[in-house]
């Protein structure tokens, strides 16, 4: 249902479609960003991306080359401070708003386990103009530390400690 929801939004948008999640990865260009070029495309539909970080395989010169790409269309990539957005969400026109669990931008469902990922889309009056409202003025004010500004050897303990927490009881001795 999550590849109807962005495709309806594609279809019925009359002025903005906005998606958002913490990844981008290689679910960006089919997953979000292509219906949004359509969408553009079809009615000069605004899109927007919302991110907080790329994940492998992609890198930072590929969410660079995606931005380059679509420069001369309405769709921007916005990249927001890391930590500052978790939830995953789409958007569109003033009315409607899917929330779900679904990375838009990074993902995908499996096949073989179709209702790993849930979501609801609510639709009201003003919904999403409000929400959007929101979204924009709390990441305005959010605080500019990015994920880079952390030192490495910092993150490299972390991920070893979780990386050892993970293991199996009888591994850690």
């Amino acid at each position: 249902m999550h590849d109807e929801a962005i495709r309806f939004a594609r279809n019925n948008a009359a002025h903005r479609i906005i998606v958002g999640g913490d990844r981008l990865g290689r679910g960006a260009e089919p997953k979000t960003l292509v219906p949004l070029v359509a969408a553009y495309k079809r009615n000069d539909v605004e899109g927007m991306i919302y991110y907080s970080r790329v994940s492998a395989p992609l890198r930072k010169a590929d969410a660079t080359a995606l931005k380059r790409e679509t420069e001369a269309t309405r769709v921007r990539f916005i990249e927001v401070p890391d930590g500052e957005l978790h939830g995953k969400f789409l958007l569109w026109d003033a009315d409607d708003v899917v929330v779900t669990s679904l990375n838009w931008s990074s993902a995908d469902t499996r096949r073989d386990a179709p209702y790993a990922e849930i979501g609801v889309h609510l639709s009201g009056p003003g919904l999403a103009n409000d929400i959007a409202a929101r979204l924009e003025q709390l990441l305005q004010h959010a605080p500019q530390k990015h994920r880079d500004d952390k030192p490495r050897a910092a993150r490299r303990r972390r991920r070893a400690r979780h990386s050892r927490r993970d293991r199996d009881p009888a591994e850690r001795k």
